[in-house]
This record gives C-alpha cells, sequence and structure tokens, in this order.
C-alpha cells in the first residue's frame, strides 16, 4: 500500500455503436476531464488521457501524430502513477483494458470509483499514523 498522489485516469473514449458518434466521444471526453478535474480540487495530480485529441489542433505542416505515439505517451504516465481510477462504461474499450491489464502488472492500484480510492488512502493513512 503506498500514498496516492498521481492517479491515471482510464476511461473509454471511442462512443459505443449504440451511441451518436459525436455525442459519445465529446460525452465521453466531458466525464474523463472533470473527474481529473475533481482529482485536481480535492490535491492530487491526475494524468488525463481525454486531453490528448488537443494534440492535433497544433500540428504543424509536415507533422503527424500517429494512434501508437499516443498509446505510448499513455502508458509511459501510467508505469509511474500511484494509482489508476477507471470511469464507468469502459467494459468495451480494448484500450482502457489494456492499460488495466498494465497496472496491475506494475502492482499500481486500480479503483472503479473515487470513493474506493479514498476508502483506500484514508486506510493508508491510518496505518502511517499507527507507525
Amino acid at each position: 500500500m503506498k500514498k496516492i498522489r498521481r492517479i491515471y485516469v482510464a476511461g473509454a473514449i471511442t462512443p459505443y455503436k449504440s451511441e451518436h458518434p459525436v455525442f459519445g466521444f465529446l460525452g465521453n471526453i466531458a466525464r474523463g476531464v472533470r473527474m481529473s478535474l475533481v482529482l485536481l480540487l480535492r490535491g492530487y495530480s491526475p494524468f488525463c488521457p481525454f486531453l490528448d485529441f488537443q494534440y492535433w489542433f497544433y500540428l504543424r505542416e509536415g507533422e503527424s501524430i500517429t494512434e501508437k505515439m499516443i498509446k505510448d505517451l499513455s502508458m509511459a504516465w501510467l508505469d509511474v502513477s500511484d494509482a489508476m481510477l477507471v470511469l464507468p462504461k469502459y467494459r468495451k474499450s480494448g484500450g482502457t483494458n489494456l492499460e488495466i491489464a498494465r497496472a496491475k502488472e506494475l502492482g499500481i492500484p486500480v479503483f472503479y470509483s473515487i470513493e474506493d480510492m479514498i476508502d483506500y488512502e484514508e486506510e493508508y493513512n491510518e496505518k502511517e499514523r499507527r507507525n
């Protein structure tokens, strides 16, 4: 058990087939950014891959970004995170499931709600006070 500071926020970005492609995408982005903001306001340091799309706005002529580059960027941040917080509706997201597997492989705690993460941290703090 370790103190949580850097949190990787994970979840589906691509909408389900049953969702409108644009509205589903924007809704997923909004949920990811909102959770990252909530964590920031609580004093954590979240990594928000939901903002990666913005890199495309600043490309210059001749520059390009590949999906592999974005996935490598995300994994590099996941590798140094203290915890992962997974948003609802992630189950059909191949990328999120790979990230969860990687976190577990590295021994990074994976949480599916902010409440569970806070409970974990309170337990950690209690153990620290006793030692």
